[in-house]
């Protein structure tokens, strides 16, 4: 079973169709990338999936729950959240306690205390691939426009061009695909 599933979600504004239809499945752990020129509907995606749009068509599932018209705040203690394309970590606080500030906010009904959100930012960290700066001061990631960015993270990519989703395959794969290289390039590959 997947962790995330869309299964043709459709978001307009207008006339304009934002997302076109995106259907995608995300596995436990893994680790994926959703790549697109500026305008291709990553955002509005995002927002579909955190909850700040309901897409007019479509469902989205989370761990077998239909989570399509969940508001944020109901979907935040599910594990969904958001964060924007200008991080702002606290700049004084280790990665750890930036971490585990998210484990605070995102628990509604069951109050964490800090302690046990210093537990969970550990496992967290751990998970992530982080152990060992969660000391540091906090590290930032970073959303990135350019494909070459993702490629040493992601396992798997999907690529959006004009709300549409166009390619959904591993990595390297995905580089490979002429309709990535035509929307990143403009044209398609010579040769």
């Amino acid at each position: 079973m997947a962790l995330l599933e869309l299964e043709k979600v459709t978001k307009r504004f207008g006339g304009l169709i934002a997302v076109d239809r995106v259907s995608l499945q995300i596995k436990r752990g893994q680790f994926v990338g959703i790549v697109g020129p500026n305008g291709s509907g990553k955002t509005t995606l995002f927002n579909c999936i955190s909850g700040v749009f309901f897409p007019e068509e479509g469902q989205i599932i989370f761990e077998g729950q239909n989570i399509t018209t969940l508001p944020p705040y109901k979907r935040a203690p599910l594990g969904i959240g958001r964060t924007f394309q200008i991080p702002r970590p606290f700049a004084s606080a280790s990665v750890r306690e930036n971490i585990a500030v998210g484990a605070m906010f995102g628990t509604i009904g069951s109050k964490v205390n800090v302690d046990q959100a210093l537990e969970f930012a550990d496992i967290i960290a751990k998970r992530v691939g982080l152990d060992e700066h969660r000391d540091k001061i906090a590290i930032v990631a970073m959303v990135e426009h350019i494909m070459r960015a993702v490629v040493g993270m992601a396992e798997k990519v999907i690529v959006l061009d004009q709300g549409a989703k166009i390619v959904d395959a591993p990595t390297q794969e995905a580089l490979q695909d002429p309709k990535v290289v035509e929307v990143y390039l403009g044209h398609p590959p010579e040769g």
